[in-house]
């Protein structure tokens, strides 16, 4: 029963994150090619939210849309962020202060992270990441700097499972080597890498507290790996001044 509870909360997410993506109705071809689910899976999942009002369906098009009351079910959560200070705002002006660099806000979603928020640099040479967009959690920085609040018998935990979900041995590490390199996290105050996750990739993060609930925000920056080394210091300096004031508002 539980792994059926969790599995509908996975679908319903990752639905509402594809109508976020699209910004456009979808139809039940859309839903089951984006989602990998059969067709009358996704049916009866779109209709349930027809019928508790979340989604509208135009017969005629054959086309699902969310109704307004998800912008209102979501309107206190928007209202206790602004509170807080525009997330989205902070980002945009965290990555005119590294460059035009990549900016992302993470999350941790079991053995991996999960960006929630990106605004991607302009130029070709970039780090291109999508909302949505899932990384192994030992191998990013966000992941490195959310793992390093955690005791380590849990790291080692975590580790081993990312290990085991892991695509290639590329994205493998021993624990005792994880270890010394979260010892080093947690001593800077932030997480970088450089051509771990990708080859040609490097990035630097720090956890914030969340303005909603207790789950810690990883915010970071990343790029190329040569521009990104040229500009360490100043992308170090700059998270670390956008993390005391988050650290300042949580009180």
């Amino acid at each position: 029963m539980a792994v059926r509870i969790v599995k509908s909360a996975e679908r319903t997410m990752a639905l509402f994150e594809l109508f976020s993506a699209r910004a456009s109705g979808l139809r039940v071809s859309d839903v089951g090619r984006e989602l990998n689910m059969p067709q009358p899976s996704v049916s009866m999942l779109l209709r349930s939210f027809v019928e508790l009002g979340y989604l509208e369906y135009d017969s005629r098009s054959r086309i699902f849309q969310p109704t307004v009351r998800v912008m209102l079910l979501g309107a206190w959560i928007a209202d206790r962020f602004s509170k807080e200070g525009s997330i989205a705002k902070r980002l945009a002006d965290l990555q005119r202060k590294v460059g035009g660099e990549t900016v992302y806000v993470a999350i941790q979603h079991a053995a991996s992270i999960q960006y929630v928020l990106s605004i991607e640099a302009k130029h070709a040479d970039r780090l291109s990441v999508g909302s949505g967009q899932f990384r192994t959690i030992t191998c990013s920085a966000s992941g490195r700097i959310l793992l390093s609040l955690k005791p380590d018998d849990e790291v080692r935990r975590w580790v081993r499972r990312a290990n085991a979900e892991a695509p290639d041995e590329h994205h493998r590490i021993r624990e005792q080597d994880f270890l010394e390199i979260l010892s080093t996290v947690r001593a800077n105050g932030y997480a970088s890498t450089s051509g771990v996750s990708s080859p040609n990739i490097a990035a630097t993060a720090v956890s914030v507290p969340s303005p909603l609930g207790g789950m810690p925000l990883a915010i970071g920056a990343g790029g190329a790996r040569q521009q990104i080394e040229k500009r360490r210091d100043l992308i170090v300096e700059s998270l670390l001044e956008l993390r005391e004031e988050f650290l300042n508002e949580a009180g």
